[in-house]
């Protein structure tokens, strides 16, 4: 096939032309932000965590320019066919790779651009020429080679296809029997294939995704995309503005509906290839499929459990869907210049359309007849419902048609009548136009068909399809028999002994998954199954003549069983052997309306945290918790009220609205603190429900003696030396004389809690637990802490076994290392041990006041640094009696080593003057100042803030001078610290506000030989420097520290030489001059930070925050002053102090002298 039937982009702003049915239309343009990335709602997945990372997408295409900065820092694997390395070569080709390159920024463009959905996913390229006869094998071999070799990548993006009929596409062999090959291979090796469904206009999708939608064996393998504008999709009303482009030429999803969704593809903005960095626009279904492939791949990272069919089940049943009854008329138009007469495409006419190009008729006046004839245009048309048309009747199916004739007429009629010749017969005109109106109406409403889910689900919705499956939709469950040319539906006998259409979710892997959407039911629906010409004219008569359609051909009637209930079953994996291998964690928060069961089996666990309307059941190696509300439940395996996954939530209370049964043998994991427990409430939520709870006889015991309950009681909240509790407590309105009372007070309990308990039970069926002494750090000697880390826990064990109830954060730290001991319990490994000892240790660290010691130094240091930029030289010159302006920019860098170390990059800008007074000078400046903290490991911050000094300074008699300084400054510091506390990492922000005040004193004499042009000073200098900063609050977490307000201080005593080069005449091309010091700093005297508290418990930091007693300071700077007056200085500063501290810096400053 020629290239340019594929490769034409128009770079005009009015540029509308169709290239190839899914080449899209592209005109350059500026990027437009990510308007279309909201519109799936992309940032509510971002924010719940999911970019993408650990998946990989495969793309197809006609070649990508991975030199673009959107894929800067992938993980790409690229497959070239041969037939593009022997035309194209492994290089940038700006031409052939555009539309390749534009796609794969869409879906997965990373973080420094602004358009690609899943920003941090891996990508697979198969590079296809997709030109020429050979173009079916050339795919057909490069997905051979990519599903048989790649097996992680799952989900592959297709923006290509045909329509026979269109010249276009006449080099396309009618022989693609190598395609079928790679399909089933797709099906076989559980692949998603996401395709363009085309721009041609037409009702159905172009090839080759419409004959796979019309085999029913690949049924859950294939996806069908829409472009679709989604600012239309909600509009109020039911009419959407027939044929006007809302869709533009997008194909639709006739024949493919189950499996159709609709994604932005209009002026969407992504990579250009050859251009580096820059974007284009293009609009087209190719556009629209990468927004779902890389939403995919949010989905394949959020559950990467999930089958090809369940990846595509939860973005279509999470789809927004339009509203019910919302329709367009569609006129199709098969014959255009871009058709060949001799095609032989029978589904032509649906899957080409010139749908823009919406006429009725042309009067014109026939000479031959002497009269204006109307001249209709009898052509199809359909009326197109975007969604579901509700349950219309045979009544309203016609005023349905009359209202579509006018609405779609009624643009034409209006253009008509105001564009016509009057010339000849004006109201014969008239009545001509009037005429053709009413006949095509009348041809319209006998002639018209209708379609519905023409986008399929709806809009594509990130942020929903993340959160998991909101629908149990039989019609995507069921399944082809091709023996007995059927579906069939996945039914199995449930733990409840009934036979239910089952929704099986395998949690391959030991992680957690969440599903926080509503989850409903649907049923089956045959027009989501029509594939043919001949069931859309039978799914059309039944509906005009006002009957439901049920179904005219064994692809559209319902299976066997379609009317039982539908359960979802929550299962952990087998091997070969059906021995569990892994055993993963279902979180659902959401409502659960299906009619079935919740089945949880092979080890699993299903935390409910929502609501589920009916019953739910386990079998003896499942685990059954959360805080939510069930139908009714029977546990054969283990109940634990409350949240594990939850520190704050893992007490809590289990509703069961009707019946709860426990199986003789089943267990209970209880938790307990000091003024809350776990509870397990029977009914008792409204008034007319009623409510059992029910021991069950264990299968194959006679009673229920001969198993017992086992009742594991832990700790979930902090208990503070002993508690005495009886377990029918943990039964809220069970009343004397129930059956399971008596058992459970006879239940076997044990301990499950940590080493920091011990456990007694008494005769009367209660049980006791005692905090051990030193708990806390009997725990750390169990896993050897380090020294540091046992000062902590030393200080915790002091701070519970103190007079009173431990409270606030303490007591919830003490709460965790409770938790986090359960790993020590006898039979532990040393994986245990470590486990334990690791978590703690990071923990314990958290606390150490170390990284905010460490910006109180630097934020002394650069106090320090502000009073001694801006004072006046001690060998300023006295001679002149203007004012003389300066200013100057500090750039400078400072580090300090050892456990407060910090690294801070600081930017000092001020301006001022100064002025001599006979022996006195006065010199003043303002300025700001912008600091980059580092402190060691990830955390860091910033300062800003603004300054102001004076300085002064006497010469006395035989050059002795006494000078001094002031300095006053006001700054607002924001601090990020990274900690480790039992449950993961976090970040703690704070901001803090500080005053800075510094002064010095000092005293020298000046030298001025006359032998050499160098004067120099010996002085000392005694300083002080303070800042006063607010308190410092962190929260929401474990290991948060708090400082109070405090002055902290340095007070130095500086000993020094001072020089400067003298010039002895001006000179008209200006002086060089020289100027510096050396000096020793001895800082006497260091006062602050010294207590703070961490975890909610006051202690002391055991070391000074400013370590640099002793420094060598030197300076020197290099100027030239210009005849005009104007002084330009390069200052070189640095100073090195014992602990490793230095600094080091330049400056520019400028000085006019008038």
């Amino acid at each position: 096939m020629p290239a340019s039937n594929r490769f034409r982009h128009h770079r005009s702003a009015l540029a509308l032309a169709v290239c190839a049915v899914l080449w899209p239309l592209s005109v350059c343009a500026s990027p437009t932000g990510n308007i279309n990335l909201d519109a799936i709602n992309a940032a509510g997945a971002y924010a719940q965590g999911f970019t993408g990372a650990g998946v990989r997408i495969g793309i197809l295409d006609s070649g990508f320019d991975t030199t673009h900065i959107a894929f800067e820092g992938k993980d790409i694997i690229k497959l070239y066919s041969d037939q593009y390395l022997e035309k194209f070569g492994t290089g940038v080709n700006a031409t052939q790779q555009s539309h390749g390159s534009h796609v794969a920024g869409i879906a997965s463009g990373n973080s420094s651009v602004n358009y690609g959905v899943a920003k941090d996913a891996s990508l697979l390229l198969l590079y296809s020429t997709i030109q020429g006869p050979t173009m079916i094998y050339e795919v057909a071999d490069l997905y051979k080679k990519a599903i048989e070799t790649y097996d992680d990548v799952k989900i592959y993006s297709n923006s290509w296809g045909w329509v026979r009929g269109m010249f276009s596409y006449g080099d396309i062999p009618d022989e693609t029997d190598a395609f079928k090959e790679v399909f089933n291979s797709a099906v076989e090796h559980d692949k998603l294939m996401v395709f363009a469904a085309g721009n041609q206009g037409g009702l159905a999708p172009a090839d080759p995704i419409l004959p796979i939608m019309r085999d029913p064996t690949k049924a859950g393998h294939f996806i069908n995309v829409v472009n679709i504008e989604s600012d239309h999709l909600f509009e109020e009303g039911h009419f959407i503005h027939g044929n006007s482009g809302v869709i533009e030429a997008s194909n639709q999803g006739l024949f493919a509906s189950l499996w159709t969704i609709a994604a932005p593809g209009t002026n969407i903005v992504s990579a250009e290839a050859g251009s580096g960095n820059g974007s284009i626009e293009m609009t087209g279904t190719s556009m629209a499929a990468p927004h779902v492939a890389g939403t995919l791949a949010l989905v394949q990272q959020a559950f990467p459990w999930m089958t090809a069919s369940q990846l595509a089940d939860t973005v279509l049943s999470t789809a927004q869907k339009p509203q019910e009854g919302q329709y367009d008329v569609i006129a199709i138009h098969p014959d255009s210049a871009q058709t060949d007469p001799s095609h032989k495409n029978p589904d032509y006419h649906l899957q080409f359309g010139g749908r823009l190009n919406f006429s009725v008729a042309s009067p014109g006046y026939s000479v031959e007849s002497g009269k204006y004839e109307t001249n209709v245009y009898k052509e199809s048309a359909a009326i197109v419902f975007w969604g579901s048309a509700g349950d219309p009747k045979k009544a309203d199916i016609e005023a349905l048609k009359e209202e579509a004739a006018k609405r779609a007429a009624g643009d034409w009629l209006e253009q008509a009548l105001e564009e016509a010749d009057w010339d000849m017969d004006p109201e014969a005109y008239r009545q001509a136009v009037y005429d053709a109106y009413e006949e095509w109406k009348t041809y319209f409403k006998e002639h018209c068909i209708i379609v519905e889910y023409a986008i399929g689900a709806g809009l594509l919705d990130a942020a929903s399809a993340v959160g998991g499956i909101a629908e149990l939709n039989i019609n995507r469950m069921a399944r082809w028999d091709e023996t007995n040319s059927k579906w069939t539906l996945p039914v199995q006998t449930g733990l409840n002994g009934q036979n239910q259409i089952a929704y099986t979710l395998n949690l391959a892997g030991n992680g957690v998954s969440r599903f926080i959407n509503d989850i409903n039911e649907v049923r089956w629906n045959p027009t989501l199954h029509i594939t043919t010409q001949d069931e859309l004219n039978d799914y059309n008569v039944a509906i005009q003549s006002g009957k439901t359609y049920e179904g005219s051909s064994n692809q559209t009637r319902a299976p066997d069983n379609a009317d039982i209930p539908v359960s979802l079953v929550v299962s952990g994996t087998l091997d070969k052997n059906n021995k569990i291998v892994s055993a993963g964690t279902l979180v659902m928060s959401g409502h659960a309306s299906y009619s079935g069961s919740t089945d949880v089996i092979n080890g699993a666990t299903l935390v409910v945290d929502g609501i589920i309307d009916n019953d739910v059941q386990s079998d003896a190696t499942a685990t059954v918790a959360g805080r939510g509300v069930v139908g009714s439940l029977t546990s054969r395996g283990t109940l634990s009220p409350g949240d594990d996954l939850s520190p704050d939530n893992r007490i809590g209370t289990f509703h069961v609205k009707s019946q709860l049964k426990l199986e003789a043998g089943s267990s209970l994991v209880l938790d307990v603190g000091e003024h809350t427990i776990d509870q397990i409430i029977v009914g008792n939520l409204s008034q007319d429900q009623t409510s059992s709870l029910t021991l069950l006889a264990k299968s194959g015991q006679e009673s229920n003696a001969e198993a017992p309950l086992n009742i594991t009681i832990r700790t979930g909240q902090y208990v503070d030396q002993t508690i005495i509790l009886s377990p029918t407590l943990f039964f809220p309105g069970l009343n004397a004389g129930d059956e399971i009372l008596e058992q459970v007070k006879d239940a076997e309990l044990s301990w499950g809690g940590g080493i920091t308990f011990e456990f007694v039970t008494n005769q009367d069926g209660s049980f006791e637990m005692h905090r051990v002494e030193n708990s806390m750090q009997r725990v750390g000697e169990t896993v050897s802490l380090s020294q540091d880390a046992m000062r902590r826990a030393q200080k915790l064990d002091a701070v519970i076994q103190a007079d009173g109830i431990l409270s606030g954060t303490a007591a919830e730290f003490a709460s965790a290392v409770d938790i986090l001991s359960e790993n020590l319990r006898e039979g532990f490994t040393e994986s245990d041990r470590q486990l334990v000892a690791t978590t703690l240790e990071n923990a314990f660290a958290s606390t150490k006041a170390d990284s905010h010691l460490a910006f109180d130094a630097a934020a002394m240091s650069r106090s320090v640094r502000l009073r001694e930029v801006t004072a006046l030289s001690p060998l300023t010159d006295l001679y002149a009696t203007d004012v003389i302006p300066e200013a100057s920019l500090v750039v400078e860098r400072a580090n300090m080593d050892g456990a407060k170390s910090f690294q801070s990059t600081r930017t000092i800008l001020s301006a001022g003057a100064r002025r001599s007074f006979g022996d006195w000078a006065l010199g003043w400046k303002v300025g700001g100042y912008y600091d980059d903290i580092e402190i060691s490991g990830p955390d860091k911050g910033n300062a800003q803030g603004v300054f102001a000094s004076v300085s002064a300074m006497r010469e006395f008699g035989a050059g002795m001078r006494l000078f001094g300084q002031a300095l006053l400054g006001y700054g607002v510091e924001d601090r990020t610290r990274y900690v480790s506390d039992f449950y993961g990492s976090k970040r703690l922000d704070t901001t803090t506000h500080a005053v800075s005040l510094g002064a010095s004193i000092g005293i020298g004499r000046k030298f001025a030989p006359d032998r050499i042009a160098l004067s120099f000073m010996p002085y000392a200098q005694l300083s002080w420097d303070g800042i006063h900063r607010d308190d410092v609050r962190e929260s929401d977490s474990l290991v948060a520290q708090e400082y109070e307000d405090e002055l902290l201080s340095v007070a130095a005593l500086e000993a020094g030489l001072a020089f400067k080069t003298r010039s002895s005449a001006a000179s008209p091309t200006g002086n060089l001059f020289l100027e510096g010091r050396i000096a020793y700093r001895n800082r006497f005297h260091v006062n602050g930070d010294e207590t703070y508290t961490w975890t909610g418990i006051r202690d002391e930091t055991n070391v000074e925050f400013f370590d640099n007693r002793h420094a060598a300071a030197a300076q020197c700077k290099i100027g030239w002053g210009s005849s005009t007056g104007h002084e330009f200085a390069l200052m070189l500063d640095g100073e090195a102090g014992d602990s490793g501290d230095e600094r080091w810096g330049a400056s520019l400053r400028w000085t006019k002298h008038f």
